[in-house]
């Protein structure tokens, strides 16, 4: 590609990038065999504390057409987040922008997934996420902050990969970048450098 492009255009490196990966191999229970004992008892704490509290659900049908439907409504959740409330969420300036045209783009491949989450009927918890290849990309995770103390984080995250593992051919989750809390979730990591053409 270098050998190729160099020609014609002006070639730069750009800042590498660690992601967090974690492998579906052996399904759900091959995904928590790889986790602490301290994980998964936290884990089943949270799902013992939200107990009948969640409808979680994974959306991998979306239609092009509907898919602004289910982008809007993840940015009413993002807007009561904390990302949202500290003016550093998707819903809002350049992610924005980026969001709106990768969603529908996702769709119309057949490779969106949104896990939802609600109370009653309100929306309350987004995982935002698409297929490449044989990888699941995560792309953004958010929940309103009145929801913190149930652990509605680790619960939509657990209810992705699990869904996943059972309906989807994957060898791995790419949880994105390198923060701690991801740590937990993977077991490798990854580097990526762009290359910018110009």
């Amino acid at each position: 590609l270098v050998h190729r492009l160099r020609r014609r255009f002006q070639l730069r490196l750009g800042q590498p990038a660690v992601r967090r990966v974690a492998s579906l191999a052996g399904g759900w229970d091959g995904f928590l065999s790889r986790r602490t004992g301290r994980f998964r008892k936290n884990l089943r704490r949270d799902a013992r504390k939200a107990e009948g509290r969640y409808r979680i659900e994974v959306l991998s049908d979306v239609a092009p057409d509907e898919a602004r439907q289910v982008y809007e409504a993840i940015l009413e959740v993002e807007a009561q987040s904390w990302k949202g409330l500290q003016g550093v969420g998707i819903d809002d300036g350049p992610m924005r922008r980026f969001y709106a045209r990768m969603v529908p783009r996702l769709a119309a491949r057949g490779a969106l997934r949104v896990t939802r989450a609600y109370v009653d009927d309100a929306l309350v918890g987004y995982v935002l996420g698409g297929l490449a290849g044989t990888s699941y990309r995560g792309l953004q995770i958010s929940f309103a902050e009145s929801e913190r103390s149930f652990g509605l984080g680790n619960l939509m995250q657990a209810e992705t990969i699990a869904w996943l593992c059972a309906h989807e051919h994957l060898v791995d989750y790419d949880l994105g970048g390198d923060l701690e809390y991801k740590r937990r979730w993977a077991e490798r990591s990854v580097e990526t450098v762009p290359l910018l053409v110009r």
